[in-house]
């Protein structure tokens, strides 16, 4: 009997301890990072599809403005969202004013493995600004289901803050 009050006390003072280790963390104040960034859209190129903005695109596959789900609903990243539909080998071209601090935000993705060939090879994404390669991936949904997700991006536009640039996206 007295081997199980003993017992017994050392999970009470264990349970005691981690309680107050516990709230001493807890009262501990909330330091704020250094610099705190705030984001402002500046443009948003899924409403823009002007004259010009098109250099090239497939006949039977025009760059239209529309939603897609690149996965299903049992993946957060996956959802539906407003998106630049360009079927490969398409390439859009915008001449843009970068302000201070720009960056580029985007996500990629690929309509859901039903929806496309079995046999392609996936669909690479480019990003340029004035012809310098900045982003380039490929996403394959059929391969790999790692792809059947947004595949969300940040690019910096530092370099070319205070003037046009000319962003393609292929």
């Amino acid at each position: 009997m007295s081997r199980r009050v003993g017992l017994v006390l050392a999970a009470g003072a264990l349970l005691t301890l981690g309680a107050v280790v516990w709230r001493v963390r807890a009262r501990r104040a909330y330091v704020l990072p250094a610099t705190l960034r705030v984001e402002q859209t500046v443009l948003d190129l899924t409403g823009l599809l002007a004259a010009g903005t098109v250099v090239a695109q497939r006949p039977d596959a025009p760059v239209r403005i529309r939603g897609i789900r690149p996965g299903r609903n049992t993946n957060p990243n996956a959802g539906y969202r407003t998106a630049l539909v360009a079927p490969a080998p398409a390439l859009l071209r915008y001449r843009v004013a970068v302000p201070e601090h720009a960056s580029l935000r985007f996500g990629a993705g690929v309509e859901p493995p039903d929806a496309i060939d079995p046999a392609a090879p996936g669909v690479r994404f480019t990003v340029r600004v004035d012809e310098r390669r900045l982003f380039s991936r490929v996403l394959n949904p059929q391969a790999h289901r790692h792809d059947r997700k947004w595949d969300d991006e940040r690019i910096d536009l530092g370099p070319w803050a205070g003037r046009e640039a000319t962003l393609e996206l292929a």
